[in-house]
């Protein structure tokens, strides 16, 4: 029970990589605040805490809405009186994302609301409420994608760079208030449901470019952020964490999914 009694408020905690983090704070005696800008995948996660003995409440949010953002806040510390970990994870992706030179401007400016400014709204509205309470955890999903340049996905993977930054940042203006930041860059992460589906054609290509032949799954991720909560990470303080496999210790940035299929195609 390594965050009893802290309180966690995690964004795109309807699937992947925020509902499996918001599943294992709870287990690990958290209670959550599974925010997402789907209602209903909220609510189902929170019920599903919930019904194992977990607190848990269930908040609809666009994290691109400061005010949103703002008020949510406002009602995680109204129902459990504070706030301890900050684990702003969600993220948008668009199919038009190729390159600098063709990316229309508003595929630019899409992304920015959510992968930069949604994060930017956590910290602006949920840090000073957390060193209220003496200080937290601040946890940023950033992107092996920000890590290296690549033939698409030029804005996501910008941005990603933008907030892997941005930690750093925050760790240095207000570790000495209490706030313990960190970024987890994670490479390519399947749900147990895509993996399922992932063709094992697929699946050889991408572990060609990891040292070991698991996909990576939201749980080990979930498994980090976890760490990096509790008072054992207290001295892991400013850094961005890869969690790809193996991927970049073989000198290369870890293959997204759609580098995975670029290199399917090109295999057969």
């Amino acid at each position: 029970m390594r965050l009893q009694n802290k309180i966690a408020y995690i964004t795109g905690a309807g699937n992947g990589i925020g509902e499996a983090t918001a599943e294992a704070m709870a287990r690990e005696g958290a209670a959550v605040a599974v925010v997402d800008l789907d209602r209903d995948a909220a609510a189902l996660v929170a019920d599903r805490l919930c019904a194992a003995g977990a607190r848990a409440i269930a908040l609809a949010v666009d994290v691109s809405d400061p005010e949103a953002v703002r008020t949510s806040i406002g009602q995680v510390v109204d129902e459990f009186g504070r706030l301890d970990i900050l684990h702003l994870n969600a993220a948008a992706g668009v199919p038009g994302d190729t390159n600098a030179v063709n990316n229309d401007l508003d595929v630019w400016e899409r992304l920015f609301r959510v992968n930069v400014m949604g994060v930017v709204h956590g910290i602006k509205y949920g840090v000073p409420r957390m060193i209220e309470a003496g200080g937290g955890s601040v946890i940023i999903t950033s992107s092996m994608g920000g890590q290296a340049g690549d033939l698409n996905r030029a804005a996501y993977g910008s941005l990603k760079a933008a907030v892997t930054a941005l930690t750093r940042y925050l760790s240095v203006s207000h570790g000495r208030s209490g706030i313990n930041a960190n970024a987890i860059l994670p490479g390519l992460v399947l749900s147990p449901t895509a993996a399922a589906q992932f063709p094992a054609s697929l699946a050889a290509a991408v572990t060609k470019h990891q040292t070991t032949d698991r996909l990576t799954q939201p749980s080990d991720v979930a498994n980090l952020a976890v760490f990096l909560a509790s008072d054992e990470a207290i001295a892991i303080r400013g850094q961005a964490i890869a969690i790809d496999a193996g991927g970049s210790a073989q000198g290369g940035a870890t293959p997204t999914l759609a580098d995975a299929v670029a290199a399917l195609v090109v295999s057969t």
